[in-house]
């Protein structure tokens, strides 16, 4: 399997203490700051390897049918081939977790799973219905955004 789950990858106190100072315990303070979130026992789905594995390899099986729009569409694409091949393991940093909107315009919220890469680390947002990958960035901002569509 291509993908492995890396230690703490679902640890709630492990991301907090990573994404300080915006992620906090509950409650948290309040009024709560702009871009600042609250990290509940429900933040982390917890899914196994195999489950978010299949997510990937669903992806690069719909490669044919599917648009990879974005300046970084090429490198998605390859960091999705490269999860689903067997030459090499690729680390799961964080597990499925945070909702947040949809970028595309598109209603309601998508939890994302982010894999350890050189030299950034990439998160896959996955679809409403949790079968695939429905955009992916590899940084902050919109042109590090690659949104995957049907054809």
């Amino acid at each position: 399997m291509p993908i492995v789950l890396g230690q703490g990858c679902h640890d709630r106190s492990t991301f907090i203490s990573s994404h300080a100072p915006n992620a906090h315990a509950p409650p948290g303070p309040t009024p709560l700051p702009a871009n600042h979130y609250v990290v509940g026992d429900d933040f982390f789905t917890v899914k196994t390897a195999a489950e978010l594995q299949k997510i990937i390899d669903t992806t690069v099986q719909n490669l044919k049918k599917l648009d990879f729009q974005g300046a970084q569409a090429a490198a998605a694409k390859k960091v999705l081939q490269d999860a689903s091949g067997s030459s090499s393991t690729i680390k799961v940093r964080w597990g499925l977790h945070q909702s947040v909107d949809r970028p595309d315009g598109t209603t309601g919220k998508s939890k994302h799973f982010t894999l350890q890469t050189s030299p950034n680390d990439w998160h896959l947002y996955v679809n409403s219905d949790g079968s695939q990958i429905a955009y992916m960035s590899n940084g902050a901002g919109p042109a590090n955004l690659v949104s995957i569509k049907r054809f």
